[in-house]
Formats: structure tokens, C-alpha cells, sequence
């Protein structure tokens, strides 16, 4: 498929394919306003200006960094390997923010390999993998001390000895938060955060980052529905449909395409049962007008009633998805004169003392079967 100005190359016919992606676009710019309005202690951070998004952001820098109370970089962690949203946000930032169309499959799919892949059990780059090595996990409430006396910290509080152990997708544990009020007296330390955020075991967790990139859409995105896999998830869902444009009409070959196209199509049906009986498609010599039948088809676009239309023209460009990855909407006929007239007669054409014979008989010959009911294009066209 080869792009050219807004129109696509498809085999000999040149299209336009139609891809419509304004709902996943919509849900994706509800779902960034909710990760930039997620801020401070809305995730569990100490600086309120930290949104969301700016986590996400950094998640899979070279370094994550812990701020302390005043502001300042205080402890930093090396990233594990991967990509994470430092590479994700920016990639769908470029996709859904801009012109959606066939080549957009293939950057969907990308983004959305990596999701699976750093988004799996076991993953590191896994949001709800991230893991405090030294978080508290309890203390012994009797201070430490030496030479009989009490041992304190810099800000002059007794120093007690700490449990210490892994936990993994937010350090801000009930425990670490009694800890930081009852023995560092820290009295207006940040309230921990809800429990389901972090978990003593791997692969368990939800904390905000894993709620954004792999959730069900509820808790912190309620009233959004979204997380960014259900949105790239459904994008990659979203199926195009082309129409065939003027330029490169479709060629009605042989008595079973044409015979295909009428009993199918609805629209040509319709046109050629008019047709047949308007006079202006009529010449002198009381013959159907196929010159201007003809030119009417390669003029005038017909649009497709359904998938099964959609597959009988697929068929007859003799092309199936391999070559054309979408369904057809609307074509351009080249049909032959000579199909022309095979069509109008199976519409009922009748030249002038044809029918001044039929009326005169009418009621002596046996009824004509109905042309009009639809048959199976695949026999028809074997024809």
C-alpha cells in the first residue's frame, strides 16, 4: 500500500482508506487530563506539584528519583531495562494527537508489544514491581542505646532499631507512615497511602502508575473507564474501509461478475430495473443506451449496503486481505457493453415490439422466474 498525497496506491486502483479513530483520540485526551489532574498526595508524593503524568514520565529514566520534604533530590534508584512511559507517553502523544490513519496499525502495535511486555508477571518495568528494599516494617520500641545512655538521630529523637524489607509498588506503608510519626516525629507527615498500592509481594500491587498504563478503567479513573492498554487495545480494533476512487474504476469482467454485481449489489439493481424502463436509456432503434449506462457507472460512485457487498467487490478486484487490509465502501464501475446488455435484459429489458408481443400473449406464457432475488456471488462468478 503506497501513499500518495491522501490517497493510497492499493494493487491497480488508487483509494482513499478511511479510518475512523475519533472516539479512541477522544478517550485518550480524557485519560491524559485525568493523569495530569492526579497530583501530590492524590498518588502518594510529597510535592503536590508532581502530577501523574509527570511520573509516568520518568518512569524507565536512568534514574527515579525520591524527593525529601523541602523539595530537594535526596536518594535515586538506576532504572531496570526497559522503556516504560518515558518512552510510551511520547509515542502515543505523536499518535493520538495526530493524522490516525493506515500506517497508524503498525505504531499501535509497537506500543502496545512493549505494554505486554514490560506490563507481564515477573516484569521489572512493571509499575506494581517497583520495589523499596529498605522499606519499614517495624521497630523495637525500646531506643537503642550506649554506655547506658539513649542514642539520637540528627533532629534529636531516640534512635530505634528497624525491621526492614521489600515492598513493592508505593513505600508509603502504614507502617512507614506510624514509624515516621511516632519515632522520627514527623507530625505532619503525609497519610499512607491506600493499601491495595502496595503489596509485600510481587505482581500484586496497584499503584498509581499501574492503575494508568494497565488498570480497568475504575478507582483513580473512574469516570474515565480508561487505562492507556484498553485504549490502545481498542484503537488497534478500529477497522478502515477504503472507496475505490474515480480514476481507477473496478472492471466488471465476464458474464459472472456482471451477473455477480446485479443480483448483489443492491444500488445497481435498483438503477438497471429504472433503467430498463426509462425511455431516455432507449436509442432509435429501440435498443438499451449501454454507451450511456456505461458511462453513468464510471461516473457515479456506487456505496456498499454491507460486508457482503464489501466481499464480492474484494473478490472481484481479485484481491483478498492480504492485498487489501480493509473492507470496500464505495466503488467506481468500468463495465463492458456488452455486460451492460447482459445486465439490462436480466432487469427485463425489452426492445419495442418485444413488449407489443408480450402483451398481446400475456397470459399464454409461462411467468419469467424473478431476476431480482439475490443469488450466491461465489457460484456466479465461476460462471
Amino acid at each position: 500500500m503506497v501513499k500518495k498525497d491522501n490517497t493510497y496506491r492499493v494493487g491497480p486502483y488508487n483509494v482513499e482508506v478511511i479510518f475512523d479513530y475519533s472516539n479512541v483520540k477522544e478517550r485518550y485526551d480524557n485519560w491524559k487530563d485525568r493523569c495530569e489532574e492526579l497530583s501530590g498526595e492524590d498518588i502518594g508524593v510529597m510535592r503536590e506539584e508532581t502530577t501523574l503524568w509527570d511520573s509516568l514520565l520518568k518512569h524507565g529514566n536512568s534514574k527515579r528519583i525520591v524527593y525529601g520534604k523541602g523539595g530537594e533530590a535526596r536518594e535515586g534508584e538506576q532504572k531496570k531495562s526497559g522503556q516504560g512511559g518515558s518512552y510510551l507517553l511520547p509515542a502515543c502523544d505523536t499518535i493520538f494527537g495526530g493524522d490516525m490513519g493506515p500506517q497508524t496499525k503498525e505504531l499501535l502495535q509497537s506500543v502496545k508489544n512493549v505494554m505486554d511486555n514490560e506490563g507481564a508477571d515477573g516484569s521489572k518495568m512493571n509499575p506494581r514491581n517497583m520495589s523499596w528494599q529498605s522499606d519499614i516494617k517495624g521497630w523495637n520500641p525500646s531506643p537503642m542505646e550506649k554506655d547506658g545512655e539513649v542514642l539520637v538521630d540528627k533532629d534529636g529523637n531516640p534512635r530505634h532499631r528497624t525491621r526492614k524489607g521489600v515492598i513493592y509498588g508505593h513505600y508509603r506503608t502504614q507502617t512507614y507512615v506510624d514509624y515516621r510519626r511516632e519515632i522520627k516525629r514527623k507530625e505532619n507527615e503525609m497519610d499512607a497511602v491506600n493499601s491495595d498500592w502496595y503489596n509485600e509481594q510481587p505482581d500484586t500491587a496497584e499503584p498509581p502508575m499501574w492503575q494508568a498504563l494497565y488498570g480497568n478503567g475504575d478507582k483513580l479513573f473512574e469516570g474515565v473507564g480508561d487505562s492507556l492498554l484498553t485504549i490502545v487495545t481498542d484503537a488497534l480494533e478500529v477497522e478502515g474501509v477504503m472507496d475505490v476512487l474515480e480514476s481507477t474504476p473496478i472492471a466488471i469482467e465476464g458474464l459472472g461478475a456482471a451477473q455477480a454485481i446485479f443480483n448483489e449489489l443492491e444500488p445497481v439493481r435498483e438503477w438497471f430495473t429504472r433503467a430498463v424502463q426509462d425511455s431516455s436509456y432507449r436509442t432509435s432503434a429501440g435498443n438499451f443506451s449501454a454507451t450511456k449506462a456505461r458511462n453513468f457507472f464510471l461516473k457515479n460512485k456506487i456505496d456498499l449496503q454491507d460486508e457482503g457487498d464489501s466481499q464480492l467487490m474484494l473478490r472481484i478486484m481479485e484481491s483478498v486481505n492480504a492485498d487489501y487490509p480493509v473492507g470496500v465502501r464505495s466503488v467506481y464501475l468500468a463495465i463492458p457493453k456488452n455486460q451492460i446488455n447482459q445486465i439490462a435484459n436480466m432487469a427485463g429489458f425489452q426492445r419495442n415490439e418485444e413488449q407489443e408481443v408480450t402483451a398481446q400473449t400475456q397470459g399464454m406464457v409461462e411467468e419469467a422466474p424473478d431476476t431480482t432475488t439475490k443469488m450466491d456471488w461465489r457460484t456466479v462468478l465461476v460462471r
